[in-house]
């Protein structure tokens, strides 16, 4: 976006002054081109290219200050969308000179400004924020995690979010900063694959909000010989787990694995384990231990997550305020 509106705002501004297109003109003729066709087609690619390497600059100043937490993925999309309008609405006033896109230009910066201001003042309490930590059947199908998403929209104006990080999620938790880690080829730096990189990558986990009050999804990118001790270490972190067992079956070893770790680490009792008809009840009972720790477990066939978000909720108060019928399994003395 920068590339393209910077462009059209350097080859307006050339064009904005006789002194400065006779300049860029005379500039061809010394190289021995003539062609007006040519100069016109120079003027854009050169405007162009000036305004790419000055877009870098400001994504990588973006990407810090996302990182930051200056700003949240929602603001920036909104404040995209406000630009191109702005730029749109600048540009059709007066496309013979340059006065009107910088109004333009002001107007958006002050609005946005002022809007960043009152978002801070609007979240400047900070309330307790509940962690949740999100397990589930790794499917390359990106319609099984629709649910999740949902869930995990609606649990950000709440707390942090935290998973681990796979294929069937690649492209639906992607922020500003690993975007521009995988542009830059430093993707690999936010893999968890030895306990000091576990240890550091735990110590960047965001507890606090972003500006409009929504927070974080993190995802930690791990492999097969630091997964489960990262599992460990988030469980150690979370107020509640939801785990998506749709899909669930003997080929879920890492599934198994991961009831077990919640035994281990007596965080059952503040689990939700989602189900539907394609889970492998039978297998379920067999691995999850015996009474003493229970989870809540719901049919989520019809994919309601607010159901789901209630249920979180009330396994972080020690409760339960699903609806009987809704219920799988629950635990009868919340005490």
């Amino acid at each position: 976006m920068i590339g393209v509106v910077g462009s059209q705002a350097i080859t307006i501004w050339v064009l904005g002054s006789d002194s400065r297109t006779l300049l860029w003109i005379e500039l061809f003729s010394t190289l021995g081109i003539e062609d007006g066709l040519v100069t016109a087609i120079g003027l854009q690619a050169g405007a162009l290219l000036v305004a790419i390497i000055a877009g870098v600059i400001v994504v990588r100043l973006l990407a810090g200050w996302y990182e930051r937490q200056g700003f949240s993925d929602q603001m920036l999309l909104l404040a995209s969308i406000f630009l191109v309008f702005a730029v749109d609405a600048s540009v059709t006033v007066d496309p013979s000179t340059f006065g009107a896109f910088w109004v333009g230009m002001a107007v958006y910066v002050v609005l946005g400004a002022g809007s960043l201001l009152l978002y801070r003042w609007i979240h400047r309490e900070k309330p307790a924020a509940p962690t949740l930590l999100m397990l589930r059947v790794f499917s390359p199908h990106r319609g099984t995690t629709r649910l999740l998403d949902r869930v995990s929209a609606r649990w950000r104006y709440l707390g942090p979010v935290r998973m681990i990080g796979g294929p069937d999620l690649a492209v639906v938790n992607v922020e500003p900063d690993e975007f521009l880690r995988f542009v830059s080829g430093g993707l690999d730096e936010t893999f968890v694959d030895t306990l000091a990189a576990l240890e550091w990558r735990v110590g960047t986990l965001r507890a606090r909000p972003d500006p409009d009050g929504r927070h974080r999804v993190d995802e930690l990118f791990c492999f097969d010989d630091t997964w489960r001790v990262t599992v460990v270490a988030l469980l150690e972190r979370s107020d509640a787990v939801v785990m998506d067992l749709r899909g669930f079956g003997p080929d879920n070893q890492g599934c198994i694995d991961e009831i077990e770790m919640l035994a281990e680490e007596r965080a059952l009792g503040r689990t939700v384990i989602l189900v539907d008809d394609s889970t492998d009840r039978r297998l379920l009972e067999d691995v999850l231990p015996a009474p003493g720790q229970v989870p809540t477990t719901i049919d989520v066939s019809d994919e309601d997550a607010d159901e789901v978000v209630a249920a979180c909720l009330a396994v972080t108060a020690g409760t339960s305020v699903i609806p009987e019928s809704r219920l799988i399994e629950s635990d009868s003395d919340p005490g």
